[in-house]
Parts: C-alpha cells; structure tokens; sequence
C-alpha cells in the first residue's frame, strides 16, 4: 500500500516537473535569425574592442604571493604582470558573430555566457558580437549555448551545425535541452515558411 502510494506520488511529481520545465522552455525567447553576421576580428584594431573582464582570483597566481612590493594589491600586480588574454576575455577565433546595431545587452548580460565563448562590444562597429575564447574542436554547442541564454536570436548558420548527440563541454542535460528549444525555434519558422509559400501560391 506504502509503495503504492509512493510510485502515484512520483508519477504526479514527474509530471508537474515536466509541465513547469515546458512553461519555461515556452517563457524563453528562442528564434532563428539571419540578422546576425559573421565577420572576422581584427587583431590590428585592438582597441576598438571593449571586452568582458575575467573573474581573476589572486589564489591562482602563485607569484602574485611571492611579489616583491607587498603593498602592491592584487588588481595592480595583475595589470603590471598578467598578459591580455588573461586579463579580458579575449577571442581567439577569428570569426565573430554580430548582432545588429539596434540589440543591446546589458554589463550583466557578458555574464550568462557559456565557456569558451565572450560577449563584448565594437566600438567601430558600434554593435555588440560573440566571440570563441576556446578552439581546437568544435565548440558549437558553447555556441549554442550563449545564444539561448541571451535571447536575441540563433543565427542559422550555427543552427544547422548542432548535434543532439554531440555536447563538447556542455552538460549533457543542458545540451538536451537546447537542443529542444532549437528544435521548437525550427518549428516556429517552419511555420512562417509555410505562411510565405501560401501568399506565393
């Protein structure tokens, strides 16, 4: 009787659990665009680029302890010390993705990134890009990822290289999901496809 009830309970359970996981695929404003355009980044131009700061922690650097001022502080050792890369979150990829000039984010926003990927702003472009941190493998599902979390549109071009069954470093449920939420992106322009053909036929 005991376990009876108990398996009723974890089935209503499993149940609730999948409805609000689907309420909030269905809150997130998933799309596919073709207004973002790759272009490439411009090693020359540096400064044109305002990047995301790292999350550094003076625990990492062993000879941050070992330095010779000690009245230096941490952020004033690392600037004087530490590369730019290590400093910024600094694209090693030449192919960054722009949005339009009319989308903008928020500092916060730089944040929901997922790993090895970068938000940041082109101050000659004056348009906000996404750029690979990470490299040597394909990463499009990092990709992936920062483009549903920031809600502003999955370009076509990444869409179409997505792999269920392949994650990269992405949690695998994780993965699962946005694959999900594209797969309902898909549909949703499935349908303004069929709208079109209707007004052309």
């Amino acid at each position: 009787m005991f376990f009876n009830n108990l398996f009723t309970f974890w089935l209503i359970l499993r149940q609730f659990l999948g409805v609000k996981r689907i309420k909030t695929m269905d809150k997130q404003n998933i799309f596919l665009t073709d207004g973002i355009i790759c272009d490439d980044y411009d090693h020359e131009d540096f400064e044109r680029y305002e990047f995301t700061k790292t999350d550094l922690k003076a625990s990492d650097y062993p000879s941050f302890k070992t330095r010779k001022d000690k009245t230096l502080s941490f952020k004033d050792w690392a600037e004087e010390n530490l590369s730019t890369d290590e400093l910024l979150e600094v694209p090693v990829m030449n192919c960054l993705r722009y949005f339009p000039d009319f989308i903008e984010f928020t500092e916060e926003d730089r944040y929901k990134v997922a790993g090895n990927t970068t938000l940041f702003y082109d101050t000659k472009k004056e348009a906000w890009a996404v750029g690979m941190t990470g490299g040597g493998m394909d990463l499009s599902p990092h990709l992936l990822d920062t483009f549903i979390a920031l809600g502003k549109g999955i370009p076509f071009e990444l869409a179409g290289s997505i792999n269920k069954n392949y994650s990269a470093y992405v949690e695998n449920k994780k993965h699962f999901l946005n694959c999900k939420l594209l797969a309902k992106a898909y549909k949703e322009k499935g349908k303004q496809f069929i709208a079109y053909a209707k007004d052309l036929t």
